[in-house]
C-alpha cells in the first residue's frame, strides 16, 4: 500500500499541489506518519449507530528548487 500512496503523493506534487491531505483510520495513521504526514486534527465521524475516529493529516510539498528563498540566495552572486 505504501507504494501506491507514494505514487499518489508524487503525482499530486508534479501537478503543483501545495499539500496532500488524507483522512486516515486508526490503523493507517502510522503508515502516513512514516511517509511524512503530520496530524492536523482528530475527527469523530458518525456512521450509522457507530462513532468512528479518524485523523485528518497533511503532507506539504517539499521546497526543492522551486524558486524559494534559498534558491534566490544562490543566484544573487
Amino acid at each position: 500500500m505504501a507504494g501506491l500512496v507514494r505514487h499518489a503523493i508524487t503525482t499530486a506534487f508534479e501537478m503543483n499541489c501545495e499539500a496532500v491531505f488524507v483522512e486516515a483510520s486508526i490503523p493507517a495513521r502510522g503508515l502516513f506518519e512514516k511517509l511524512g504526514f503530520e496530524l492536523v486534527c482528530e475527527q469523530k465521524v458518525n456512521v450509522g449507530s457507530e462513532l468512528l475516529t479518524n485523523y485528518r493529516m497533511r503532507l506539504n510539498r517539499p521546497n526543492r528548487g522551486r524558486g524559494g528563498k534559498a534558491d534566490d540566495a544562490r543566484h544573487d552572486s
